[in-house]
């Protein structure tokens, strides 16, 4: 999949805006759509000028891939944003990692680590480290209005004041997919799921990859607005589901400021046994 390098439209409109989006090839093109567009209307003027179907492509923003019914805006795109565009075939899909969005002094393995019987905390929730997982380490720090959701940097079990949480999210979570438990409404659910436990995240969200001939998960590590007066975090308790785990769902946040109540600031990647 390649792009020309121009911009797609000579359309005057004062909404409009640029978007740079970049194969797994390398090729970057520039796509002139309104502000008010929605991600569907992305992938079709991507899908025109790239001679593929849409279904055969999936459009990631910020190392999240986004949804077509979800509003450019709602999911920060605004003039100047960079998105990637990946091709799939009908059995296999290519990832890759674009190394500007990566910090690599902050990348962790706890591929050989156990925790055991010792409990860490991050803003004051139970955090459950991604052993026998690599963290590569997204750039994150001086992105937003502070660090302090980050809590402080050195090896701790417990919480830094005003942090935020840690949750987890596969690239299966879906709206659809998840037990809503105690949220009762005819509307469509606006926001992200994500949950304090690896362990669903590993068994039924994170996508599957093949790299030389081994089989690897790879998901999303976060932190999460823990304001739940506000609702910007609301808690979907697990007691009484048949999983018994909790899930917690955001609005995504994202406003003009480049704030955001889910902030991803891992890409956590494990070998998984094909036994």
């Amino acid at each position: 999949m390649s792009f020309n390098e121009k911009r797609e439209t000579d359309v005057v409109d004062e909404n409009l805006i640029d978007i740079f989006v970049k194969s797994q090839g390398g090729s970057t093109g520039v796509f002139g759509i309104s502000s008010d567009a929605t991600v569907s209307d992305l992938r079709k003027l991507i899908s025109l000028n790239s001679h593929l179907p849409g279904d055969y492509l999936e459009l990631f923003h910020r190392a999240c891939r986004i949804e077509d019914e979800t509003p450019i805006r709602q999911e920060g795109i605004k003039h100047g944003s960079v998105v990637h565009a990946h091709s799939v075939g009908s059995s296999q899909v290519l990832y890759e990692m674009d190394e500007s969005l990566l910090d690599p002094g902050y990348n962790y393995n706890f591929t050989k680590l156990n925790d055991g019987n010792t409990q860490y905390f991050r803003g004051d929730h139970t955090y459950q480290r991604p052993c026998g997982w690599y963290r590569h380490a997204l750039k994150v720090k001086g992105q937003y209005e502070d660090d302090i959701w980050l809590g402080k940097q050195r090896s701790r079990t417990d919480s830094s004041p005003n942090e935020w949480p840690v949750s987890y999210h596969g690239s299966k979570m879906r709206n659809n997919c998840i037990v809503h438990g105690s949220i009762a409404t005819n509307e469509p659910i606006q926001g992200v799921f994500t949950t304090p436990s690896l362990d669903i995240v590993a068994d039924k969200f994170a996508e599957t990859f093949y790299f030389e001939g081994n089989t690897y998960q790879i998901a999303l590590q976060n932190r999460v607005n823990p304001d739940k007066k506000n609702g910007n975090m609301v808690v979907i308790p697990g007691e009484g589901s048949e999983e018994s785990v909790e899930y917690w769902l955001s609005s995504k946040g994202y406003l003009e400021n480049g704030f955001s109540d889910v902030r991803p600031y891992g890409i956590i990647v494990r070998l998984v046994d094909d036994d």
